[in-house]
């Protein structure tokens, strides 16, 4: 095998095995054993991204560490179920923005219900009784001028500057990816030389593709917020016209960066 493009596969956790009710979980984890032993057999293929880096690049706080060591700038953070350590943060660090952890969510009455990031201002109260429950990320809030999604694709970073009013439509969300959903935000094509750093940061990562996700600040700061290791980037290309699925079908084709 030549390439392999690693692309978000799902565990199939919540359909019935043909089996005893007493041998479903085995067999399951049999299945789910086998498939991971097949991630494993093609070491000489070329990955993206290599399965074992994008699920250590998935990792909140690896990441932001491995940020931080290179040199780019982010936010006053802290990761906690505590929540006397998070309403410390907040009365030192607020505004700030809370983020999930979570990577699955509930769906309730046949609708699946997301948690978005959203910003806390100064002295408002935030309800932490259950945080112990659901661990949070608790971020401090940039005050933003621009958001900026960077794609990066082997040896090329496409830029892309969010033009709109995020927010638009809820005014506690500070989340893009809402905004989006809901029309108020488009993309476009950021010709801006985005320098050769992103691509260091994915390379020290391990990674041959990531969706890294910063913000300007009002005095044209750039400060790293995240980066998603198997992030999504088709919508991107459809509103920029950016050629990032013939970067990453060059990069299959080719077999190397």
């Amino acid at each position: 095998m030549k390439s392999v493009w690693y692309r978000k596969p799902s565990r199939r956790e919540n359909e019935p095995l043909p089996v005893d009710a007493a041998l479903e979980e085995y067999a399951r984890s049999a299945i789910n054993n086998h498939v991971q032993m097949l991630r494993s057999q093609f070491p000489e293929a070329f990955w993206i991204s290599d399965f074992y880096a994008i699920n250590r690049a998935r990792n909140k706080a690896w990441q932001l560490k491995a940020a931080a060591d290179m040199g780019f700038s982010v936010p006053k953070t802290i990761i906690t179920s505590d929540p006397t350590q998070a309403d410390i943060f907040i009365a030192k660090n607020a505004p700030v923005i809370i983020k999930s952890q979570a990577i699955s969510f509930p769906a309730l009455d046949k609708k699946t219900y997301f948690f978005f990031a959203k910003r806390v201002e100064v002295k408002e109260k935030v309800n932490l009784d259950n945080l112990h429950l659901a661990p949070a990320i608790f971020q401090q809030a940039i005050d933003a001028i621009a958001d900026i999604r960077v794609t990066v694709v082997g040896d090329i970073a496409f830029a892309a500057i969010i033009r709109g009013k995020i927010g638009a439509g809820d005014k506690v969300v500070r989340d893009w990816r809402f905004d989006h959903s809901c029309g108020s935000v488009k993309f476009e094509d950021y010709d801006k030389n985005m320098p050769q750093a992103y691509r260091s940061l994915c390379i020290s990562m391990g990674l041959v593709y990531g969706a890294i996700d910063l913000v300007m600040d009002k005095e044209g700061k750039i400060w790293f917020l995240e980066i998603n290791p198997n992030g999504q980037w088709a919508f991107i290309e459809e509103e920029t016209g950016q050629q990032i699925g013939k970067a990453l079908a060059g990069l299959l084709e080719k077999g190397s960066t």
